[in-house]
């Protein structure tokens, strides 16, 4: 499979999840990323990622040689997110004969398999997953062995970095001064143009106050073209912040975003890439619509003032720039605020097994329809979601893995349960599960820590805050191979389960709401004892 990627750093990452996805549904093909050379760090520790193709493809020239080494990869599929004609051109004559993407730009005849743009104005990662859901020629059946954990929450784009970024990354860090004390990143440019730039007085105001009351350092981040900017909103700020702009590579530049607390700055790709990698941003909107390019997962705070003239598309703001003028100072420090910037800050989640903890225990779940809640499930639930915890789903589903019955009943099953709990206001920030049987060995069944790992990476979750609340001995386990607090519910098999236990849980509930309410209280201790 080839997979041409945006040409953009924020449209790069919004485009991720197709990758996941595409490595999910067929996870022995072997993905090749089509990029322009600079963006090549993106991918480079992706797991679904087997090849990076970085080339330019501008000029007539080039493409012809571009077509003629694409030949030779003798690819069956490619994939074109980007909508430029070029794109489309070097797909064909290349030879690779099925090639989807959007219709348009006069490319439609270029194309195997066309999906026409939707009309609506719809999230951009929703723009490139929307290609594999309404192509037809994509649903083929899903290979059941080898199958990675499954999310119904997959359009959350995610990035790691490959270790010699994070080693160089954090040599610069070093040169500059840091001790590792902890760092707020501040990115006060944007690469379209200085229409979605915060003004550089706002930003010094910010930095001063920020330098004068948090035990942290700022750290200024962004291209060489920016270096005078760095000068402007830095001039008077004690103690001076460190700077890396011009000074880092893409990778680089992910590895530095990884050891950040919070992330702030204007609309660009330098905040999605933080957001990717799984820190909480304060993103500053004015000309753009964060309807279609907003921040994706928890834990980011997007500011706008509203006025009739936004969204736009001006590089400079022909009037008086009031769409970002219009954003104060005291709401972004407020932002910062509630970011929790502190090192004790809390960023744990609560992960619940669904057989015997949340749901009645049936066996193998043959019929969707045998699917219950276990009374005061969902008041335990939403009792999480009030008090601001992230709430998963982590669950053994052996039975795909022995052809019991289809990854889709699995899904459906999960479906029918976010509707039981939205019934009654309550709700699951993600459902991860293991499709495999256990003599398979993968690294997602419990008491691995594949499930757990996934969701920690998706949504920035600190797995040795966290809790994983389940009625068997595998939960447990589970939790203490993270770090985790792990938490036996009595139901289900927790009676039988709890004779044979090593090592004594973290506590021992009747059932799930007596499980949150120890947790809701262990949690205030954590926070009174400054996170210790």
């Amino acid at each position: 499979m080839l997979v041409a990627m945006p040409r953009w750093v924020g449209d790069a990452v919004m485009a991720e999840p197709v990758l996941r996805l595409l490595h999910a549904r067929w996870p022995d093909a072997r993905i090749t990323v089509f990029t322009r050379p600079g963006l090549a760090d993106l991918y480079r520790a992706h797991p679904a990622v087997g090849e990076i193709f970085p080339r330019e493809d501008q000029g007539a020239w080039p493409l012809i040689r571009l077509a003629r080494e694409l030949r030779r990869g003798r690819f069956d599929f490619a994939l074109l997110l980007p909508n430029a004609f070029r794109v489309a051109w070097l797909a064909r004559a290349a030879g690779i004969p099925f090639r989807l993407g959007y219709a348009g730009d006069g490319r439609g005849w270029l194309l195997s398999h066309r999906v026409e743009r939707p009309q609506e104005a719809i999230h951009q990662t929703q723009y490139y997953l929307r290609l594999m859901d309404e192509s037809g020629g994509l649903r083929l059946e899903a290979q059941t062995s080898n199958l990675p954990p499954q999310t119904l929450y997959s359009s959350v784009p995610t990035l790691a970095v490959a270790d010699e970024h994070q080693e160089r990354a954090d040599r610069l860090l070093r040169a500059k001064g840091w001790l590792g004390e902890p760092l707020l990143a501040v990115h006060p440019g944007a690469a379209f143009g200085p229409a979605k730039r915060w003004p550089a007085a706002s930003y010094r105001e910010l930095l001063t106050r920020i330098a004068g009351t948090f035990p942290l350092r700022i750290l200024l981040l962004g291209s060489r073209e920016e270096q005078s900017l760095a000068l402007a909103v830095s001039e008077g700020v004690s103690p001076d912040p460190l700077s890396l702009i011009g000074e880092t590579t893409l990778g680089e530049a992910m590895g530095v975003l990884r050891r950040c607390r919070l992330v702030v700055g204007n609309d660009s790709g330098l905040i999605h890439l933080a957001a990717a990698l799984g820190q909480p941003v304060v993103g500053l909107f004015g000309p753009s619509d964060p309807r279609i390019t907003g921040l994706s997962g928890p834990g980011h705070q997007l500011l706008r003032y509203p006025v009739e003239c936004s969204p736009c598309r001006h590089r400079a703001c022909p009037i008086d720039h009031r769409c970002m003028a219009g954003i104060s100072v005291d709401q972004v420090y407020e932002a910062v605020l509630r970011g929790e910037v502190s090192p004790h800050s809390y960023r744990g989640a609560v992960f619940l097994d669904r057989d015997g903890t949340v749901t009645r225990e049936v066996g193998y779940l043959k019929d969707n329809k045998a699917l219950d809640l276990l009374s005061g499930a969902s008041e335990a639930i939403r009792q999480l979601n009030a008090a601001g915890l992230q709430v998963f789903l982590a669950t053994n589903q052996s039975a795909v893995g022995r052809g019991y019955f289809p990854v889709d009943q699995v899904e459906a099953a999960h479906q029918r349960l976010s509707r039981l709990l939205e019934q009654e206001g309550a709700r699951l920030d993600g459902i991860y599960w293991c499709p495999h049987a256990p003599e398979e060995g993968c690294d997602c069944r419990k008491p691995a820590t594949g499930l757990l790992q996934a969701a920690a990476r998706e949504h920035g979750i600190d797995l040795t805050q966290s809790y994983l609340v389940g009625d068997k001995a595998g939960d447990l386990a589970c939790a203490a191979a993270v770090g985790a607090k792990g938490v036996l519910v009595l139901t289900g098999y927790g009676e039988t389960e709890r004779d044979r236990l090593e090592e004594p849980p973290a506590h021992v509930a009747r059932d799930l709401g007596e499980a949150v309410a120890w947790i809701l209280e262990d949690r205030d201790r954590f926070a009174q004892k400054g996170g210790a």
